[in-house]
């Protein structure tokens, strides 16, 4: 939850309704705090200066989470390749709805953003536009265990009654794609007054799906008037290529706290 300014040249160009977006993990069970209520929201929301005066701050916010943890039946499963290795599964249907649930729970998640804004805004007047919220769209990991390409590739679950195929690129789409709708409904049935729904987040900070898959979502997105993020770390594979990939803004990480030696250039 460490706040981070989030700066890329296409986004400051092609869309100046909002410029700083800060990242909130959770939906895993082993976050300390585990729940994002309207108190910890709050000094993300506005901020007081020296002078005692309160100003908005953040105006976009990313939720999203790589794994679930720590959980009550002890499971391990994560929501992208490269996590867990030999110790956990890959996340089905079922812990990609509980997913959604806890970004939907009552006083958790996008309602307490919601409240949080809602407040800010009785004291301060009305926002200078709704804020931001993009939402995380886990990846469809082709193998049950990510590591074994021996395991199974039909371990997600069914959708109208057809059990899905991991190994098929058009299987994995149709994963994300109901992922999305049912996200989409949530949050618009919510119907909130402060809040926008701006986009999807590409959890994958480096190329692992094909590029029949990103760009396929980076359509269904944009055919839904949203768009579509991804924040590549340094030198990750795809990184340069991201617009061919299908996304509409991609942010690179700097990648300065594992390397201190590499100096401030990379930075700049």
């Amino acid at each position: 939850e460490i706040p981070l300014r989030l700066v890329g040249s296409e986004m400051c160009i092609r869309d100046r309704s909002y410029t700083d977006l800060v990242l909130c993990y959770g939906g895993s069970h082993h976050r300390t705090p585990y729940r994002w209520d309207k108190e910890r929201f709050t000094p993300f929301v506005t901020y007081v200066d020296e002078e005692g005066r309160e100003h908005w701050l953040f105006d976009g916010f990313i939720f999203l989470e790589f794994q679930d943890t720590n959980r009550p039946d002890a499971e391990l499963y994560a929501f992208e390749t490269g996590h867990l290795r030999d110790t956990g599964e890959s996340a089905g249907k079922a812990q990609w709805q509980e997913l959604i649930d806890y970004y939907f729970t009552d006083g958790n998640g996008v309602e307490a953003l919601e409240e949080a804004v809602k407040e800010a805004a009785a004291r301060l007047g009305k926002a200078p536009q709704k804020h931001k919220v993009i939402m995380v769209l886990p990846d469809p990991v082709i193998h049950r265990h990510y590591i074994d390409t021996t395991s199974s590739t039909t371990y997600w679950g069914a959708l109208d009654g057809q059990q899905l195929d991991f190994s098929r690129n058009e299987d994995r789409i149709a994963a994300c794609k109901w992922y999305a709708d049912l996200l989409e409904e949530r949050f618009r049935s919510s119907g909130f007054r402060h809040l926008e729904l701006a986009g999807f987040y590409w959890l994958p900070e480096i190329l692992r799906q094909s590029r029949e898959v990103t760009r396929a979502l980076g359509d269904y997105v944009r055919s839904k008037g949203l768009r579509f993020y991804w924040i590549p770390y340094y030198t990750a594979q795809g990184y340069s290529e991201w617009r061919d990939l299908g996304f509409d803004a991609a942010y690179l990480q700097p990648t300065y706290f594992w390397n201190r030696k590499i100096g401030d250039e990379r930075v700049d």
